[in-house]
């Protein structure tokens, strides 16, 4: 929801690669990030011809901290932010989520390591506009089944136009996965 980065740099993709970050609202506070983690994937990132952005001191907003207090993750156990720009124009293209995904599990295989990836963002809520009260319930369903069904690939039919026409910005974190 734009809590950082808005004002300073807005990288299609960041990296947070310092060891601590404060949290916002109800998740004030430090949470342990695995920046050497994130300072490995960057540099595997590049190799891959990828330029991602990366941080040390962003701030993280409940778009991250709340799913990993869902998941049940101790505020103890260090992860990994990344940060993907759905918000500012431009924003990167659905293809390019996807293909930011695919370098990045690649990465993470070249580091070898194990990873599980989470990733956060609403249905047609329309964050921060006037149609924020009137989300397309109909695309949401629509969605829903496809995801259902196993059909995840269903997410990148939608372009750019129709991420912001059903208000579903978010769901590059998603296409990202």
């Amino acid at each position: 929801h734009c809590d950082d980065m808005v004002v300073h740099c807005v990288p299609p993709f960041a990296i947070h690669c310092g060891h601590q970050a404060q949290g916002s609202g109800l998740h004030e506070g430090p949470w342990p990030i695995d920046g050497s983690a994130g300072y490995a994937l960057v540099r595997h990132l590049l190799e891959l011809g990828f330029d991602p952005a990366f941080t040390l001191d962003a701030r993280l907003g409940t778009a991250f901290t709340i799913p990993l207090e869902f998941c049940g993750y101790k505020r103890e156990q260090q992860f990994l932010p990344i940060f993907v720009n759905a918000y500012v124009p431009p924003q990167p293209t659905p293809e390019r989520c996807f293909a930011f995904g695919r370098a990045l599990a690649l990465a993470i295989e070249r580091e070898g390591r194990r990873a599980v990836v989470l990733a956060s963002g609403g249905l047609s809520h329309y964050p921060g506009t006037p149609r924020y009260p009137e989300p397309d319930i109909d695309t949401d369903r629509v969605i829903f089944e496809r995801l259902a069904s196993g059909n995840l690939r269903y997410l990148l039919s939608f372009d750019a136009a129709a991420l912001d026409r059903t208000g579903n910005v978010e769901c590059r974190s998603l296409q990202i996965l």
